[in-house]
């Protein structure tokens, strides 16, 4: 029996396309996964800097790679490529392929070698999700399945949006609205109009409540960046366990955390 699809991509009103749910769907349920469309271990600083792809030989060494990588798409995963939004098209020195992988990639960090490398990758449904700075679900990469997994971090009812945050939550914690709405105009070409961002200057549940200051907090942020690190399921099977456990410690404190931000949002 084929499973029932869970969401559609729909057209959004000043969204261009988004991903919105066909059914209910519950907290911590798999919302969808899939395999990446194209990855590169080029980081986040270069794809927001095109001149760091510059070498003395006068040529995009980097940009020579992700064009390798895309001539070995087929021409089916080409088109769901480039059918995706490029936020710097307007840019002329910023070619195509590096437009829409700045626009669209997620993050997952490997161990090469000893040392932990940065990998963005992009999927064909998945980087079709919109931003909201309060998220209703999350994106991460699973290497036992090898593909990017989406899993709902509240209830969901029938035709709501699925977003997710495209800043990571340590920094962006920390952030004024201003500051977010900034970084993602910069970085993703767009005007973050979500409830977060749209309260107003002189509203008593302004950024100063929805900001942690506290000692607990910053201690709970730190230690989510320490488990993120440590988890690994590339590990051998025995460890995975210890590995699961750490997942469900990490789930579990950001889980507390949105209750928590919850409160300061609706006080």
């Amino acid at each position: 029996m084929a499973a029932i699809a869970k969401f559609d991509i729909r057209a959004l009103p000043a969204k261009g396309q988004g991903m919105v749910t066909r059914v209910g769907v519950a907290r911590g349920e798999l919302i969808h996964a899939e395999p990446a469309l194209i990855d590169t271990q080029i980081g986040p600083h270069v794809l927001y800097n095109p001149k760091a792809f510059w070498n003395p030989g006068d040529k995009y060494t980097g940009l020579s790679v992700l064009r390798a990588k895309y001539d070995l798409l087929t021409a089916a995963q080409q088109l769901a490529l480039t059918a995706l939004h490029n936020s710097r098209a307007a840019e002329a020195n910023t070619p195509v392929i590096l437009g829409i992988i700045s626009t669209n990639a997620f993050e997952r960090h490997v161990r090469i070698d000893g040392a932990e490398h940065t990998v963005l990758y992009v999927c064909e449904t998945l980087s079709r999700a919109n931003h909201p700075c309060r998220p209703n679900a999350v994106v991460s990469w699973d290497p036992s399945l090898n593909r990017a997994t989406m899993y709902a971090t509240e209830n969901l009812l029938a035709n709501t949006e699925i977003v997710v945050d495209y800043m990571p939550v340590a920094r962006d914690f920390f952030m004024t609205s201003g500051d977010r709405r900034k970084e993602l105009q910069t970085h993703y070409g767009f005007q973050c109009s979500c409830r977060v961002c749209g309260l107003r200057a002189n509203d008593k549940r302004d950024d100063s409540l929805l900001r942690k200051s506290t000692a607990e907090s910053r201690a709970e942020i730190n230690s989510f960046e320490q488990l993120q690190i440590m988890i690994d399921f590339s590990v051998h099977a025995n460890h995975r366990p210890q590995e699961l456990e750490r997942l469900q410690t990490y789930i579990s404190r950001l889980t507390t955390l949105g209750a928590k931000d919850g409160k300061f949002v609706e006080a």
